[in-house]
C-alpha cells in the first residue's frame, strides 16, 4: 500500500486506517500499511508503537525491539509496549535485556508492584538471591516499607509463586 496513491496524504488518516486494520485482526496488511507509513513519515512513534506490537502477537521480539527503539528514538513513550517486550524477552531467556527492558520501565513507573516484580524475577532469573533483589528495592535490611511500595511488600512475599505463575501465564 502507498499512501499517497491509496488518497490518505496525511499522516493521521494513515495511522488510522493501520490502526482499524490491525484492531481488526489483519496484521499482514496493517503491517504493510505501517511500512509505508514509515517510508513516507519517518519519525513516527504510533506507527513504530503499533508495528512493534504486531512484531510482539507474531512472536517476533528482535523486529519487536527494533520497531520499539525506533519508537523511543522518535521521541514516542508506550511503556505497555515496553513491558510486553520485557515479558517476552523473560520468556525466551534473555534475561540481560528483560533487566534492561524492566529497569526501563521500573524507572518510568517506580510503584507499580507488579513491573517491580517482573523485574525481580528477572533479576533472580540472573542468579541474583530474593534477599539481595530486596534490597535493592527496598534498600539494606530489604523489609523497609517507603511511601508508595507498601503493596510491594506483599509482592515479595509470594515472589517465588509469582515466578512459577508467571512462567505458566506465558506459555
Amino acid at each position: 500500500y502507498d499512501a499517497i496513491s491509496a488518497g490518505m496524504e496525511s499522516r493521521e488518516t494513515w495511522q488510522l486506517y493501520a490502526e482499524s486494520l490491525a484492531y481488526a485482526g489483519h496484521l499482514t496488511k496493517a503491517e504493510s500499511a505501517l511500512k509505508s507509513l514509515i517510508d513516507h513519515y519517518p519519525a513516527s512513534p504510533a506507527s513504530f508503537f503499533l508495528l512493534a506490537k504486531i512484531y510482539l502477537i507474531w512472536g517476533e521480539s528482535d523486529k519487536a525491539e527494533q520497531a520499539l527503539t525506533k519508537a523511543f528514538s522518535a521521541g514516542g513513550n508506550d511503556d505497555e509496549t515496553l513491558y510486553q517486550l520485557g515479558s517476552l524477552r523473560l520468556k525466551q531467556g534473555s534475561i540481560p535485556r528483560a533487566i534492561e527492558l524492566f529497569k526501563s520501565y521500573v524507572d518510568r513507573h517506580p510503584d507499580d508492584p507488579e513491573g517491580l516484580e517482573r523485574y525481580a524475577i528477572a533479576l533472580m532469573d540472573a542468579g541474583i538471591k530474593l534477599k539481595d533483589v530486596q534490597e535493592l528495592f527496598f534498600g539494606q535490611g530489604g523489609n523497609q516499607t517507603t511511601q508508595g511500595n507498601g503493596g510491594l511488600l506483599w509482592h515479595f512475599a509470594v515472589l517465588p509463586a509469582a515466578k512459577a505463575a508467571l512462567w505458566t501465564d506465558l506459555e
